[in-house]
């Protein structure tokens, strides 16, 4: 049976679709004849892709968008912003991710999509304040006012890292926080665009680089980074936006005023003092000792110094021999925990309530049987009515 003459409409949809498809494969540098290889088809039939001249079915295309790095609604949809979340590692070019880190790009990209599907079925995300405008070139200053902003928006609670903490990120700054076990992979990662802000935090890491790791995403996120989506495999000062991201972050942690009235010259520098400082800002020992070079309270030569010892060993010269019982208390291995991103969730209940999702993405998100998220919801909406 001969197939019947696409449309005209149908056929703008074909070209607008191939040159979606050529566009990103530019974008992540691979060749027609690569990306007809990694599809096991003849080039010339990417070519006629390209080209509208080929339609592609829904398999075809999931496997396009999975090879190019994008969402299935990039493709498709002209002016979706999912397009813009190009991946940029803080490490280098995108080309620095490797297999290990596809799993949590995958992740961050279908929270994105979520986000993204349940705006366009009216529920919104939560409106986020307006943070201070910055400059990457003053990032000095920039990343200290924005420091200073966000612990006046969640009341000063980061510095003493009171339970609820995360819940303050998303309920007063909007911004969704997951956090999942990744035996492999980038200790982190954030994307932010319009509506969309999430940051997705790696548990299998130590807890105190976990900590750094959320505060440097959220000065990314926070600080509208170059990129709408970042990979963290580090703290490299690679350039300026990681400078304000670190330098936001330590400042999060322990602000300048903080700091000095707890080291107001160089004689404070004790290991009792020292030891305090490392539980009271929960950074990691390198993070601090940083800290205390960037705040002026020590030198270079002083810096290297102290980093010749680690925490450890620092604790041992205490006098206060609590303080060494305390740090073994402390150096203890990653949490390997599980948190879904709570402001997503309920979006995605009422979504369900409201019809635009199915039951599919809350209980994947709040990891329990769809049977029984369906009678949960259901129930919730019985009361309510």
């Amino acid at each position: 049976m001969a197939r019947s003459p696409i449309t005209p409409d149908e056929a703008a949809e074909q070209e607008t679709l191939g040159a979606r498809i050529r566009e990103f494969r530019e974008r992540r540098g691979l060749q027609k004849q690569e990306l007809a290889t990694a599809l096991g088809v003849d080039p010339s039939a990417i070519t006629h892709i390209e080209a509208g001249r080929r339609s592609v079915n829904t398999s075809r295309l999931n496997t396009i968008a999975k090879i190019l790095g994008v969402s299935v609604l990039a493709l498709l949809d002209d002016d979706s912003p999912l397009g813009e979340l190009a991946v940029a590692a803080r490490t280098g070019s995108p080309s620095d991710l490797n297999a290990d880190d596809e799993p949590m790009v995958e992740r961050v990209r279908a929270l994105a999509e979520l986000s993204h599907v349940l705006d366009e079925g009216g529920v919104r995300a939560l409106a986020a304040p307006a943070a201070p405008a910055v400059s990457i070139r003053r990032w000095q200053q920039d990343s200290t006012a924005l420091a200073s902003w966000t612990l006046g928006q969640l009341s000063r609670r980061y510095l003493n890292e009171e339970p609820g903490v995360l819940d303050d990120i998303e309920d007063v700054l909007g911004v969704d926080v997951l956090c999942v076990p990744f035996a492999h992979g980038p200790l982190g990662m954030s994307a932010h665009l319009g509506n969309i802000r999430i940051i997705v935090l790696n548990s299998c890491q130590d807890r105190r680089i976990s900590r750094f790791t959320l505060s440097h995403e959220l000065g990314h996120v926070l600080g509208q980074a170059h990129s709408p989506l970042c990979v963290t495999k580090g703290f490299v000062n690679t350039d300026p936006h990681e400078r304000f991201a670190n330098a936001f972050a330590a400042q999060l942690l322990a602000p300048d005023d903080n700091v000095r009235a707890r080291f107001p010259d160089q004689d404070a520098i004790t290991p009792d003092n020292l030891i305090r400082a490392w539980l009271d800002y929960g950074m990691n020992w390198k993070a601090l000792v940083y800290r205390l070079h960037n705040a002026g309270v020590t030198n270079a030569a002083g810096r290297n110094e102290l980093l010749k010892r680690s925490v450890s060993g620092w604790a041992t010269a205490c006098t206060d021999k609590r303080l060494c019982d305390l740090v073994q208390r402390e150096n203890r291995g990653p949490s390997g925990a599980h948190r879904a991103p709570r402001l997503l969730t309920q979006r995605c209940a009422q979504g369900y309530l409201q019809g635009v999702l199915s039951i599919r993405p809350y209980a994947g998100l709040t990891r329990i049987d769809e049977y029984e998220a369906t009678e949960e919801l259901d129930a919730v909406s019985a009361v309510d009515c």
